[in-house]
């Protein structure tokens, strides 16, 4: 093979190796033909390309962005070589038999926020503590998991909601990711339609703005439970009283203070949890991505003031409890002391006046600075809503039959037309033949593909309380 003949957009070159023809594929860029030398040369030693018919390779805006190669083999395709594919990806992926799938152990759940106030670097820091990526997207670097689209990437919003799953606390998360832009509101109104459980997301120098305005009364049409997640902290101008204030008076919400921030602005360090009484605390030095804390006890030796604010702001979420939980009512009532509650008692009915939307839980963090987002983690899987916690009408009717609600249709370059689907019962398999209420016409699907941002795995089948995209549907 001549390198200097390869052409830097797709485009096929034979060659051969071992004895064995192949073809090598290349998507999109151009790469030197130095660089391209190197390429064959590393895919022949690490993948022994000379035991495969064809090798299809694709990429982005450069090689060291390569995001997953798909390997094509005569016979069998070894598990070896499988797992010598992933060493190339920048993501690990965590597709899970659905055969069985607990529906209590899966949140459906978006991303909704004014634009600018940190919506996809959350999600980002999300993948990346929940293990599916191994680098912490930027969005000023351009390199997010979630926004992948050219013009995403060049002006730094999210133009096209992206769906993606990872897992956390041995629960599934199907996330969506919705643009923040006013002029890509039908973005978020049609994603909203299958989630269970919603984040706002808000500057904590800015409070309500006027697109969570409008996502707020959105996710109210489609009755979503919701948690708040006040974002920069160590912004300047920051205040947790604004943002309380704000949701009160803008959204008509009634917010439940979990946390408070320690300190403020460019002093900002971490959280204190009200419900357990625990500090939070970030050291960048130790820890430049965030990824490990330090959890301490708060005592008084961590200042007689802070002490006095954090027992006062837990009296003060208990009492908020008291007005909306029977059962917190019943121990207040009962002359049992606010501090012998229980955690799990407190955390019981913060779920329960959450999935009854009477309250919205606010947690704070800065998600740029890598501080906070575990706990925010935490509290989507412990008080937002599972599939089971919310009552579907239309599902009921159809018992174990597939029931299945078609949000969104894209077009994918290989696959076609990729149809998101949300499943509300039964399950939806590979080949199988599906009804299309709308066309009153029967359609088959091809593939079942699990939705990893720009990229798919293919699945043999979906269960009730997932998200996935179908090819193969024509109408």
């Amino acid at each position: 093979m001549d390198p200097k003949s390869y052409p830097g957009s797709s485009s096929t070159v034979k060659v051969k190796y071992g004895g064995a023809p192949c073809k090598v594929k290349a998507f999109s860029g151009s790469v030197s033909s130095a660089k391209y030398r190197t390429m064959i040369a590393g895919f022949k030693r690490v993948l022994n390309l000379g035991r495969f018919s064809s090798c299809v390779h694709r990429r982005k805006n450069h090689f060291r962005s390569c995001t997953w190669l798909v390997l094509r083999k005569n016979d069998t395709f070894h598990e070896g070589h499988r797992q010598r594919a992933k060493c190339c990806s920048r993501r690990y992926y965590a597709t899970r038999s659905q055969d069985h799938e607990d529906m209590a152990a899966i949140r459906n759940i978006g991303i909704m926020a004014h634009i600018d106030a940190g919506k996809t670097t959350t999600t980002e820091r999300m993948l990346f503590y929940s293990g599916f990526s191994k680098h912490l997207g930027d969005v000023d670097r351009g390199d997010t998991v979630m926004d992948y689209m050219e013009q995403e990437r060049d002006r730094g919003i999210t133009i096209n909601s992206a769906a993606i799953t990872f897992h956390w606390n041995h629960h599934k998360v199907n996330l969506i990711d919705t643009p923040g832009h006013v002029d890509f509101t039908v973005e978020v109104e049609r994603s909203l339609r299958v989630l269970d459980g919603s984040v706002a997301v808000l500057d904590a120098s800015a409070g309500v703005e006027a697109q969570t305005l409008t996502v707020w009364r959105q996710a109210d049409h489609y009755n979503i439970p919701r948690i708040v997640y006040l974002n920069k902290m160590d912004k300047r101008g920051a205040s947790i009283r604004l943002c309380l204030q704000s949701l009160q008076d803008k959204l008509h919400a009634t917010p439940l203070l979990l946390q408070l921030p320690l300190g403020l602005e460019k002093d900002f360090t971490g959280i204190t949890d009200l419900i357990s009484l625990t500090n939070y605390t970030w050291d960048p030095s130790q820890s430049p991505d965030g990824r490990k804390f330090v959890t301490k006890p708060l005592t008084q030796s961590d200042g007689s003031e802070l002490y006095r604010d954090v027992l006062s702001a837990r009296a003060a979420l208990i009492g908020q409890l008291a007005d909306h939980d029977e059962h917190i009512a019943d121990l207040v009532l009962g002359e049992v002391k606010l501090e012998d509650i229980s955690v799990t008692d407190i955390q019981d009915a913060i779920r329960r006046v959450t999935l009854a939307q009477k309250m919205v839980p606010v947690l704070c963090g800065s998600s740029l600075k890598n501080k906070g987002v575990q706990p925010l983690m935490d509290a989507i899987v412990s008080y937002l809503p599972s599939p089971k916690d919310i009552a579907y009408g239309f599902a009921d009717y159809y018992g174990t039959d597939l029931c299945a609600l078609a949000f969104k249709v894209s077009h994918d370059r290989q696959r076609g037309p990729l149809t998101y689907i949300r499943v509300y019962s039964g399950a939806l398999k590979s080949g199988s033949n599906v009804y299309n209420i709308n066309r009153q016409t029967s359609e088959k699907t091809s593939r079942i593909l699990q939705v990893y941002a720009d990229e798919l795995q293919d699945i043999s089948q979906a269960v009730a309380g997932n998200i996935v995209a179908v090819a193969g549907l024509k109408q």
